[in-house]
């Protein structure tokens, strides 16, 4: 097989009926990877890339100022508000390119995930507990 024809390898993996299709080279293990578990140790699973504890305070006074100023809004003006804030931050933050915009829609899709584990699931199991199930 030539180095050409070993990148355009279609590879299959089985999953009951699910298939997953890989065209090329396995990506690189981004570095805050671990394995899935001692019986896959070669399949590994990203970890949530977290702020280190000593890195936050540099943002504390600013973020403090930040919520204070929405707590002050009318509560239908904290949509915008807020859209307006994360889009100037992200538009200041990455320069430019297609990559970029890429990691920032990335990064945006992570927070309104982290949103729902952190505080949407446990308000709805408090009410489900309040009220009952579906």
């Amino acid at each position: 097989m030539t180095p050409q024809s070993q990148d355009c390898t279609l590879t299959t993996l089985k999953e009951g009926n699910n298939h997953i299709q890989n065209r090329g080279p396995p990506a690189p293990t981004p570095r805050h990877s671990k394995p899935i578990s001692p019986t896959h140790p070669t399949k590994t699973r990203t970890t949530m890339p977290y702020i280190l504890m000593e890195d936050r305070p540099k943002y504390e006074e600013s973020l403090s100022a930040l919520i204070a100023i929405l707590k002050e809004q009318p509560v239908d003006r904290i949509d915008g508000e807020l859209n307006y804030i994360i889009t100037r931050i992200l538009k200041e933050a990455y320069p430019l390119r297609y990559f970029n915009i890429n990691r920032a829609i990335g990064v945006m899709e992570a927070c309104k995930l982290e949103y729902y584990r952190r505080v949407a699931a446990p308000y709805e199991d408090t009410k489900i507990e309040q009220n009952g199930d579906v």
